[in-house]
């Protein structure tokens, strides 16, 4: 006989409806069993095919004596292709050091050449230059620099603005990027030190500091810890982690740019 009934003595094929039907508990049972064994088997390792995850993106302010040397605009250029690759946001650009605004006009025209017209340039302080001895190039030399007179030198935003960016930022979503002298930055750490420490991630200077590090960092003769001494000492003693970086970075023979950690 059937495992279903049979009608008149001939038997019957189970229809699917009837054997659904028949012991729903022992399929259930072995179900949840089935459920449960694979629950705790380890997770497949990912395929070699997959796509990577992408990187985090880094939120940056850049302070800059562009004008200067040609590596300032060079970094500018790799920040255009960062960004290009979602890699990178430049919350503001900073030109420091005398003539800081000519600087800014260079950076202003620089970035509207690579298409990043909507990166903030702000005009920073002398660097430290008190004695006026540094230069840069005059806008009307080069037909991109915006001219004094010009509509987009309207846009150049003053120190003041960093502390907007502070204050508009995630908690340890910064990035502060030194490539000049420290003034600016320092001054920034200084009277608004409860925001760059509750906002800023990690901070990295072009710049060297003195062998061996003992429970402070002491800048060296570097070029750009030199415009402002004063400036210099107080920003490497005032962020957590510097001397600890730099060690690692003399272990690693790198010792030109010193990364605090991100827990500042």
């Amino acid at each position: 006989m059937g495992a279903c009934s049979s009608k008149q003595g001939v038997e019957t094929l189970p229809t699917p409806a009837e054997c659904r039907t028949g012991d729903t508990s022992t399929s259930s049972h072995k179900t949840s069993e089935t459920e449960s064994v694979a629950s705790h088997l380890p997770k497949p390792p990912p395929s070699p095919l997959a796509p990577p995850a992408p990187p985090t993106k880094t939120r940056a302010i850049i302070f800059t004596d562009a004008g200067a040397d040609l590596d300032d605009e060079m970094a500018l250029l790799l920040a255009k292709a960062l960004i290009d690759a979602d890699q990178l946001t430049l919350e503001a650009v900073v030109c420091t050091l005398h003539p800081a605004r000519r600087r800014a006009q260079l950076v202003r025209g620089t970035l509207d050449a690579l298409g990043l017209g909507d990166v903030p340039v702000v005009v920073g302080s002398d660097g430290g230059d008190t004695d006026r001895q540094q230069t840069a190039p005059d806008p009307s030399d080069y037909a991109y620099v915006p001219a004094d007179e010009d509509e987009r030198c309207k846009s150049l935003e003053s120190l003041a603005f960093l502390e907007g960016v502070l204050t508009n930022a995630a908690p340890k979503s910064l990035s502060i990027v030194i490539l000049a002298s420290l003034k600016d930055a320092s001054s920034l750490l200084e009277h608004h030190e409860r925001l760059f420490v509750d906002k800023v991630q990690d901070v990295t200077i072009m710049g060297g500091v003195k062998w061996p590090v003992e429970q402070y960092a002491v800048p060296d003769s570097a070029h750009n810890n030199s415009f402002d001494t004063k400036a210099s000492v107080f920003f490497l003693q005032a962020v957590p982690g510097a001397a600890r970086a730099a060690r690692r970075c003399w272990k690693g023979r790198v010792l030109r740019g010193a990364r605090a950690p991100r827990h500042l």
